[in-house]
């Protein structure tokens, strides 16, 4: 859970997978930060972007996407009205500080800190 105290956090919430919240859940004033969105082990994640930003569209307090199939994972952060790859780390291969070919996105660290609370 990396951190997460388990009242800021919900599984399968409104078609989310894990919806992470600034502070304990309360139904009526649930407002997530971030999204989780994941997917079978190597199913790919090109299609789960755009499912996790069709998600945060009805949460405009969200401001970090985290889409993963456990090994590879891609962090997205909301700048205005657009979402930006921030991040991106894959777990087999060896970690990096940042994306090797495009410039300004970070690589594990990067999806490390968003991931925490």
């Amino acid at each position: 859970a990396l951190g997460w105290p388990e009242q800021r956090i919900k599984i399968e919430w409104n078609d989310i997978d894990v919806a992470l919240f600034d502070r304990a859940y309360e139904p009526e004033k649930a407002q997530p930060i971030g999204i989780v969105e994941t997917k079978k082990l190597h199913a790919g994640l090109g299609y789960a972007e755009a499912q996790a930003q069709e998600y945060a569209k009805r949460w405009p307090t969200c401001s970090k996407i985290v889409v993963t199939d456990g090994v590879a994972y891609k962090l997205l952060g909301r700048d205005a009205q657009s979402w930006k790859l921030r991040g991106v780390m894959n777990i087999i291969r060896r970690p990096r500080r940042e994306h090797p070919y495009l410039q300004g996105v970070g690589g594990a660290e990067a999806v490390f800190r968003a991931l925490l609370p």
